[in-house]
């Protein structure tokens, strides 16, 4: 069992909790302050992506909501897993490095399901086309 800390007798996660316990306001508008923050980094980066202008490269949809960032090359880019406020600030601190564009969801798909970009998902078409090979030669 870990020792208590005498200087910090509570965790991080404990002093944080009780802290926005104890400060429900703060916390409400710290939280939207933060969304805000999240909400206008990911516009300056769609619109740089989407050729100045905040929608889909191939479509022209606009809405925020459905729009997301695509590598252009599957093998080229930076990939970061977990939150997409790390990849923006990234892009945005490195001066919008090439290698991304603006895609709506729907075309995101589209482009994966041509392009083959998820390898478990190739090999899901793959069998199914040799079952259904092995089932007409039946």
């Amino acid at each position: 069992m870990r020792k208590k800390n005498k200087k910090y007798p509570m965790t991080s996660a404990q002093r944080s909790k009780k802290w926005r316990l104890d400060n429900p306001q703060k916390y409400e508008e710290k939280k939207e302050y933060n969304k805000n923050r999240h909400r206008e980094l990911k516009v300056r980066v769609l619109t740089y992506y989407g050729n100045g202008k905040m929608a889909c490269v191939k479509c022209d949809f606009e809405d925020i909501r459905a729009l997301s960032l695509d590598h252009i090359d599957r093998d080229v880019g930076v990939r970061f897993k977990g939150r997409t406020t790390q990849l923006y600030k990234y892009l945005e601190v490195n001066n919008y490095p090439k290698g991304y564009q603006t895609l709506c969801m729907n075309c995101q798909f589209i482009k994966r399901d041509e392009d083959y970009e998820c390898f478990t998902y190739y090999e899901r078409h793959k069998r199914r086309a040799q079952d259904s090979l092995v089932e007409a030669l039946s």
